[in-house]
């Protein structure tokens, strides 16, 4: 029997539907698209709207996005986001020496992994670090927006790693920061870090 070809697209995409001699056609709708800055949100909106309706299963990672998108298409799915286990349970099962860029940053460490843009309140991250100099904030990826809010001694932005490193940082780290904005494209995210 010949293999299923699925293919999934973000609602700005949907010039790309058919375009692989694909069987079928998944919606796998991570994110409210239409909170997102600096696009145009009427567009998105019937984007999106076409794509929820043409395709063969809509599947959302959150309650709040499965709420929305069941209203067009009834037999939408709910399936919250997993993690590797394996991969990271290594951060409490064996002792993983701290990363050589850890080495200066004092202890406790706040961390955050994840790419920093325009719902990362980096605000927040700022004030809070003014107002606790005794503590470190370390944030790892990608970073698309300016940090300057957030600039001080005791803040280190150190860019991307790779995920294989991810549960050394983890271990370093004294707890785990989620910095999302409170906006309504964060009541729709179920993030990744959470698990």
């Amino acid at each position: 029997s010949k293999p299923v070809q699925v293919w999934t697209f973000a609602p700005d995409t949907p010039f790309l539907q058919g375009a692989f001699g694909e069987e079928c056609f998944v919606y796998y709708c991570v994110d409210e698209y239409t909170q997102f800055e600096g696009f145009d949100t009427p567009w998105i909106v019937a984007a999106e709207k076409e794509q929820i309706e043409r395709a063969d299963l809509v599947v959302t990672t959150s309650q709040p996005l499965f709420a929305s998108k069941a209203r067009l298409r009834p037999d939408a799915v709910l399936v919250r986001h997993g993690v590797d286990n394996l991969h990271f349970e290594r951060t409490w099962r064996t002792p993983l020496s701290p990363p050589a860029d850890l080495d200066r940053v004092p202890r406790p460490i706040f961390g955050f992994f994840g790419l920093i843009q325009h719902w990362i309140d980096l605000e927040l991250l700022g004030e809070v670090a003014r107002r606790r100099p005794e503590y470190s904030f370390v944030l790892l990826g990608d970073c698309r927006v300016s940090t300057t809010a957030a600039r001080g001694p005791n803040v280190h932005f150190l860019g991307r790693r790779p995920y294989a490193a991810i549960p050394a940082y983890c271990a370093a780290f004294s707890a785990g920061m989620l910095l999302f904005r409170q906006n309504a494209m964060a009541r729709h995210v179920n993030p990744i870090k959470m698990f």
